[in-house]
């Protein structure tokens, strides 16, 4: 019966948890990409040209680096029609492709995402 209880609390407390996003971003440019969290770390994701990785969703701010320089990208909002929800994280599929990034619908269709001057520190 203990058993019972703690599992009815554990997942009511679970309830409550944030919901992670992994973007699964493919690279359509003619050359590699750096995505750059938005904290200082040595960490970060090399995706060349054609290939493709899944990132962890930093909603503040998406930083690309690239051959043409360093460029910022709104990670919010996230369109509901891209969202494939999970237990405890839901994922997206991103394209970057002629220094643009898009999000890309359920239904295959490319949503731009908005490009920014900055990312807010």
């Amino acid at each position: 019966m203990n058993r019972i209880y703690c599992l009815v609390l554990v997942s009511i407390l679970l309830s409550g948890c944030p919901a992670t996003f992994n973007g699964l971003l493919k690279n359509e440019s003619g050359h590699k990409i750096v995505v750059v969290p938005p904290f200082k770390t040595e960490f970060s994701w090399v995706i060349k040209s054609g290939a493709e990785e899944k990132i962890r969703w930093y909603q503040e701010c998406i930083t690309i680096k690239g051959p043409s320089g360093i460029q910022y990208f709104s990670g919010w909002p996230i369109p509901d029609n891209v969202i494939r929800r999970g237990i405890f994280s839901s994922s997206f599929e991103v394209v970057y492709k002629n220094s643009e990034l898009f999000f890309k619908s359920k239904e295959g269709q490319l949503n731009k995402i908005t490009e920014v001057n900055a990312c807010n520190a």
